[in-house]
């Protein structure tokens, strides 16, 4: 986990939409441990599909139950402010994990 928390304070130097795509990408290989694989939903992902041409300031992520995100969010270093997780070390990497119903 030490090693992912230093990849994404990395992405401090990293510009644009390229910065939240590739902490959404450590964040995900974080929840490898507990076997689950979270998706990438909401703005993020139609940043993504339109290659940059709709921006968004967070990431929004779905993972199938979420019992694991406290722990798994509190390792990486970053801290919930009402449903949003803020990196500590940059707090414009901010994500949430929005309900699925």
């Amino acid at each position: 986990m030490e090693e992912l928390k230093k990849r994404l304070k990395g992405c401090i130097n990293i510009q644009d939409s390229l910065q939240q795509m590739t902490a959404a990408g450590i964040v995900s290989q974080a929840f490898k441990k507990y076997n689950l694989i979270p998706a990438v939903v909401g703005g993020l992902a139609v940043e993504f599909y339109t290659l940059s041409n709709y921006l968004t300031r967070d990431i929004d992520m779905v993972i199938p139950g979420d019992q694991y995100a406290n722990e798994v969010m509190i390792e990486l270093g970053f801290s919930k402010r009402g449903s949003t997780w803020i990196f500590s070390d940059d707090p414009t990497i901010m994500l949430t994990f929005p309900e699925v119903l």
